[in-house]
């Protein structure tokens, strides 16, 4: 499986290449979905992306990246590299009505891509998937999503910064009140037990 594995992940980044894909663009995206906590579709991950892309650093504060790539830079090439990539993503919910979410078809290509990023880039990667849904509203794409996930990306990320956003996401009475009415009573336990550590 792992040769295969190495096989396809050639395979695809040089058809990124000869679509004028950057393959540090093809590592970024992929990287994002191998870190999804659950399938998320096209216009999920737009909405993270142009979220992040909006935020203006502030002082002293880098700018929305995935190792040395600005989010602004990958962005703009989701689709493409979705369509070179569509071999290795099984897309969800592609009956009639259903949006199509992304996810790898094998569990092994998931963890493929996360071997192929640093661990810089992982940290990264985790922090784009929670700035990206922290503040959802309810009627957001992303709202299912962020309730379940944005403290878990938080303190996954793991800087001393991430961790204060996390405590500040679980201090927050809406967000709470929120995970309580969904029923996500075990959510908030597990959450607080990693921020305690």
């Amino acid at each position: 499986l792992t040769e295969w594995l190495a096989d396809e992940w050639e395979r695809m980044v040089s058809s990124a290449q000869a679509r004028g894909l950057p393959p540090r663009a093809v590592h970024c995206v992929l990287g994002l979905l191998a870190h999804c906590r659950e399938p998320l579709s096209r216009d999920q991950l737009v909405a993270i992306l142009t979220k992040v892309m909006r935020r203006t650093p502030a002082n002293g504060e880098r700018v929305p990246a995935i190792g040395v790539l600005p989010v602004a830079y990958f962005a703009p090439h989701l689709d493409n590299v979705l369509q070179a990539t569509e071999g290795l993503l099984d897309p969800v919910g592609t009956a009639d009505g259903e949006i199509a979410c992304y996810r790898f078809f094998h569990d092994g290509f998931s963890d493929f891509v996360v071997d192929q990023l640093c661990q810089q880039e992982c940290c990264d990667c985790h922090r784009v998937l929670a700035d990206g849904c922290a503040g959802c509203v309810p009627i957001s794409p992303l709202w299912s999503y962020a309730l379940l996930y944005v403290p878990h990306h938080y303190l996954t990320a793991g800087e001393p910064e991430d961790v204060q956003n996390a405590v500040q996401v679980l201090s927050d009475k809406a967000f709470v009140n929120a995970r309580l009415a969904a029923g996500l009573v075990y959510e908030i336990a597990q959450d607080l037990r990693l921020v305690a550590e």
